[in-house]
């Protein structure tokens, strides 16, 4: 089976166990999930279609900016387990199992969006360059969670209010002794990022 089917069904199954648990309490909590998963997929998909046509330097870095944007709502279904409590009458296991669920999801596409961005720019770009660019991208990620997370921003409002947004990244950046959490927020998910994406990685290079 090939892996864009299998993601398919992944994505079908979290829609149905969202849904069952909508029909059985009668209320819409996580009904979030729906809408956070749909986000992860957008750098998935864009990536997926840089790997798979040879585009101008040009296009592709227009392409992988667009990628890089929205890469943060991938990882950012890890944090979703801050929504999580104990909520009846649905078992307090299920709603475990689904938010685990949702996250190991967002991570999955996090990783094989970065995969493909890879791919791609060792098309123009040495492989030290590269794996450069990628630490830095796993960073941005981490840093975009806690901009979502924390300060609430999404990553279209880098177009439709970017001074703000801006603002709030350059006071971050230039006074981290203020902002200590920014930086254990940001490091920490960019950690877990970085850390499986090196183990798909390896996995990869093992069974060549």
């Amino acid at each position: 089976m090939k892996k864009n089917t299998l993601l398919f069904i992944a994505l079908v199954i979290l829609f149905i166990m969202v849904g069952f648990r909508l029909l059985y309490s009668g209320k819409l909590y996580y009904l979030f999930l729906i809408w956070n998963t749909f986000l992860a997929t957008v750098p998935f998909v864009i990536s997926e279609y840089m790997a798979k046509n040879n585009f101008s330097k040009f296009k592709n870095c227009f392409l992988a900016a667009c990628c890089i944007l929205f890469l943060p709502n991938a990882l950012y279904l890890i944090s979703d387990f801050e929504h999580l409590a104990e909520r009846p009458p649905v078992p307090f296991f299920y709603d475990i199992l689904l938010m685990f669920y949702a996250a190991l999801l967002g991570l999955l596409f996090n990783i094989l969006a970065l995969r493909n961005i890879q791919v791609v720019a060792l098309r123009f770009l040495k492989p030290k360059a590269t794996n450069g660019l990628i630490a830095f991208i796993i960073f941005l990620s981490g840093f975009g969670v806690y901009l979502g997370r924390y300060l609430r921003w999404n990553s279209w409002d880098l177009i439709t209010n970017p001074l703000p947004l801006l603002s709030d990244c350059a006071y971050r950046i230039l006074l981290p002794h203020l902002y200590y959490y920014t930086w254990a927020v940001s490091l920490g998910y960019a950690f877990v990022l970085g850390f499986g994406y090196l183990v798909f990685v390896k996995a990869i290079a093992n069974e060549k």
